[in-house]
Order: C-alpha cells, then structure tokens, then sequence
C-alpha cells in the first residue's frame, strides 16, 4: 500500500498504524482503525489458554468468540478474516515536502479495502492506494482512496505481473 501526503502527516499515519498483533510489533495493524471488539478478545484469549493447557470439556467449554461472531465482524470490517500478516515498510520517497511511503503486508484470500478506507477517512488529507495480488484467487487490482472516499470499481493493476506457468 502506498500513501502520499505531506511528508510530516504521513509520518504522523505511519507511527499511528503500528500496533501489536499476538504480541508482535507490526507496522500496520488493523486494529488501529477498526478494533476487534476487546470483550471479545479476552473471551478468545481465554479460549486459547485452555485448549493450550490440557483441555476437558467435561467441565464446559469457553466460548470461543473469533468462531461464533469473530470471523463474520473481522470480514465485515476488516475485508479480511484476520489482521495484517508480515507487515513491513517499503520504499519511500520524498520530494519538495511530499513523501510517498509504503507498506507492505500480506492478508488472507481479499483485499482489506474497508481498513484502507477508514484510513482515508481518519487522514482525509493523505492518499492511499493499495495494490493487492491474490495468485489462487487469480485476481489483481488497485484500490485508490482520499478522505474517506474510495473508488468503486477495482481495475487492471499495471503494477503487477502476473507470470502464469500452464498446469499441464
């Protein structure tokens, strides 16, 4: 994803966007513009601790929050089923105080065109333009989007390759 703005207000969004996935750092977390309910999280966290200490569901099983309602919210809100995966910078480029960054990060099967657009919303002066590759989806494109209005349409991307090898 790339972002392009007045050099001082995309460092301002860089250093907004970090967060904390599963006890990581990361450089962009979706959770910054859209946050997975916490009641929810504890009741996952909860869940985890005791599949991962020797569970018996004799004496009941935790609610497990990501499968009852977790998954349907994170696609909703997120256009994904889970955060930002391996999420690093990319190149950046500044000229005459406009600085075009990037960050690269990977998701699960779509693109998180609603996180990207609430993003143009909480920094209505920056623009962002995604550029997303799904290989087993076979599908490619651009999602370009300043103050809280994106485009309707995905298109073509000219900046991705596709190399195709036949399966036979």
């Amino acid at each position: 994803m790339e972002i392009r703005g007045r050099a001082g207000r995309v460092r301002e969004f860089l250093a907004f966007a970090k967060g904390d996935d599963a006890g990581t750092e990361t450089a962009f977390d979706f959770n910054r513009f859209a946050p997975y309910p916490p009641e929810w999280r504890e009741l996952d966290a909860a869940f985890d601790r005791w599949l991962n200490g020797n569970p018996d569901p004799s004496g009941g099983v935790p609610v497990n929050a990501y499968d009852r309602w977790g998954y349907q919210w994170c696609c909703h809100h997120w256009g994904t089923n889970s955060n930002a995966k391996e999420a690093r910078y990319g190149d950046t480029a500044e000229n005459r105080g406009t600085l075009t960054a990037s960050v690269h990060f990977e998701t699960a099967w779509s693109e998180p065109w609603p996180v990207v657009l609430k993003a143009s919303e909480l920094f209505p002066d920056l623009t962002f333009v995604l550029h997303y590759f799904e290989p087993l989806g076979d599908f490619a494109g651009c999602y370009r989007c300043s103050a809280g209005v994106g485009t309707d349409a995905c298109w073509p991307c000219d900046q991705v390759e596709v190399n195709r090898t036949p399966d036979h």
